[in-house]
């Protein structure tokens, strides 16, 4: 079986939801993640539009199945409504657009007060933009004192940071029945 796919027979195992302030790149790190996963060109940008409403992508690993559901940041009043469902959160922000960083902080703190017990990966996108700054949306951000997961890079880029992020999600452990 493939590492990934965009048509799985069966229900998920576990649901990692992707979520964060509008264009932060939620959908290229569906669509990244995906690319990898398939073993597709990667050369190409990632060509997305806002999402309003949702996307998924689902991976597979030997022993594993994850749903990645993006909710649009247009609808984050809505994201508490999937705390529940979701094994694992990523928090996307944009690191090169610190205009965006201070409701970024307001909907990661609502996150980490809301989805207490969950891991947590924050991913600090865009930072081979010009103007990003890791360490100042770090330190704004307050990660280091939040109990979360960092990842940092861009991915657009072919590094690390989409096989981190596959190796989180598929990580997640799935949710019991109550």
């Amino acid at each position: 079986m493939g590492c990934c796919t965009s048509k799985v027979n069966a229900d998920p195992v576990s649901t990692v939801l992707v979520i964060g302030p509008e264009s932060a790149g939620k959908t290229t790190l569906l669509r990244s993640v995906g690319r990898r996963c398939a073993g597709a060109d990667e050369s190409e940008p990632v060509r997305t539009m806002p999402t309003i409403g949702q996307e998924v992508e689902y991976l597979s690993a030997p022993g594993a199945r994850v749903m990645l559901q993006e909710i649009g940041g247009c609808l984050a009043p809505t994201w508490p409504r999937y705390y529940d469902r979701a094994a694992a959160v990523l928090f996307v922000v944009d690191a090169a657009a610190p205009e965006t960083w201070a409701e970024a902080l307001v909907l990661l703190e609502e996150l980490v007060g809301a989805a207490r017990e969950k891991p947590i990966g924050v991913v600090l996108n865009k930072l081979d933009a010009d103007g990003a700054d890791g360490s100042a949306a770090r330190g704004l951000l307050g990660l280091e004192d939040l109990a979360v997961d960092v990842f940092e890079g861009s991915l657009t880029g072919k590094g690390a940071l989409v096989d981190d992020l596959r190796a989180f999600a598929l990580a997640a452990r799935p949710l019991s029945i109550k």
